[in-house]
C-alpha cells in the first residue's frame, strides 16, 4: 500500500544500522504518547501514537512528491494508525535528517538526535528549542 516498504523506508534502515532506528522510533512513541495509539494532545491537534498533526502528513506526502512515490498518499486518519503513523514519521524524519547530513561525516548518533528533532518540530530542528527534547527522547533511547 502506502509508503510501507517505500524507498524513505528502505534507507532509514541502511542509513542507521542495526535497530537504531527502531529504537529511536520506540522512544519518540513512549515520550509522545505512552504507545497509546487513541492519544490526543490538549488542544486537539496532534492525535495517535507519535503525536502527528495535519501538517506533518501533509510534509510526508510532499517528501513522497519529492522522490516521485507513485503509491497513494497518507490520510489524516493515517495518525490513528500505529504501524502507519510510524512510517509517516520514518518518512520525515529520515528525510531531514538524510538532508542535513548529506555529504557530511556524521555519527549514528548524531543522526539520530536530527531525527529527533525533526520529530519535535522540523521547521526547528537546528533550534535550541528542540535540545531538551532530544534530551528525555535520548535518555529513552539510551535505557533500551
Amino acid at each position: 500500500m502506502y509508503g510501507r516498504d517505500g524507498p524513505a523506508v528502505a534507507s532509514a534502515a541502511v542509513a542507521t544500522e542495526g535497530h537504531s532506528f527502531g529504537y529511536l522510533l520506540d522512544s519518540l512513541e513512549q515520550e509522545e504518547s505512552g504507545g497509546d495509539a487513541d492519544a490526543v494532545c490538549p488542544n486537539g491537534c496532534c492525535v495517535g501514537a507519535y503525536q502527528l498533526t495535519k501538517i506533518y502528513v501533509d510534509d510526508a506526502n510532499r517528501i513522497l512528491d519529492l522522490y516521485r512515490y507513485i503509491g497513494e498518499r497518507f490520510t489524516y486518519e493515517d495518525r490513528w494508525d500505529k504501524h502507519i503513523s510510524r512510517v509517516i514519521t520514518t518518512v520525515v524524519t529520515c528525510y531531514y535528517a538524510n538532508y542535513d547530513w548529506q555529504d557530511k561525516p556524521h555519527t549514528k548518533m548524531e543522526f539520530l538526535e536530527t531525527a529527533a528533532r525533526t520529530h519535535k518540530n522540523p521547521n526547528k530542528r537546528n533550534h535550541p528549542d528542540t535540545g531538551a527534547y532530544w534530551q528525555l527522547v535520548k535518555a529513552r533511547l539510551e535505557a533500551k
